[in-house]
């Protein structure tokens, strides 16, 4: 009875594409929209994207435009777990892509009040898809000092970023680090989770975000 009405809803309101509000043509294929895809498909970056922050090469597979931002939003702020999982994959194809290879992932952490006002931890959420198609292990290996505040420039969020992290010193970890983020903008937020796992005696990191500024 449970999966009738499920399946009446379905039909009297069908799923719509989160970007546009567009019903989809197959909502159990579809994510977004076949417009909204084209878009977003052209956000996908050349061979080779990457940024260096601080010491850390950060690549990342999608311009930080506005389709994606907007997907962005729908993930970290409205908990679509399933553009969570997109984003994932198209990170790890990156990674495949410029044959980079891991031995653990990490992730940029976020603050326990942070989380409980999001209702959600996007950068761990990635950390642990990726861990799960590339099948290497995932752990915390940093923790937020305090209450990360948002910034209105650049320089606010250099200033703001220096000390917000730690390494949790209990965990020893051989090989190449991948530290995982959402999007990386000025660079900032991964120098310094880089700089403070470096201070930790781990030598190899390479990071990764869903998308990044050109």
């Amino acid at each position: 009875m449970l999966q009738i009405i499920q399946k009446s809803i379905a039909f009297l309101v069908p799923p719509v594409c989160p970007v546009c509000g567009e019903n989809l043509i197959d909502p159990s294929r579809e994510l977004v929209c076949r417009d909204c895809f084209q878009k977003v498909s052209l956000s996908f970056t050349d061979s080779g994207r990457v940024r260096v922050s601080g010491r850390i090469p950060v690549y990342f597979p999608l311009v930080y435009n506005g389709p994606v931002k907007h997907m962005m939003h729908l993930f970290k702020f409205e908990n679509f777990e399933s553009m969570g999982k997109f984003f994932a994959r198209a990170m790890m194809s990156k990674l495949e892509e410029e044959g980079i290879d891991f031995d653990i992932v990490t992730y940029v952490p976020s603050h326990p009040a942070r989380i409980r006002e999001k209702g959600s931890y996007p950068t761990k959420f990635l950390a642990m898809e990726i861990s799960r198609m590339s099948g290497r292990p995932v752990k915390g290996l940093l923790r937020a000092t305090r209450y990360k505040k948002s910034q209105i420039s650049a320089r606010d969020r250099r200033e703001n970023i220096r000390g917000f992290f730690e390494a949790i010193d209990e965990i020893e970890v051989e090989g190449t680090v991948l530290l995982v983020d959402d999007v990386i903008t000025t660079g900032s937020t991964m120098a310094e989770a880089g700089d403070v796992l470096y201070r930790a005696g781990h030598k190899k990191i390479v990071g990764i975000t869903a998308a990044g500024k050109v």
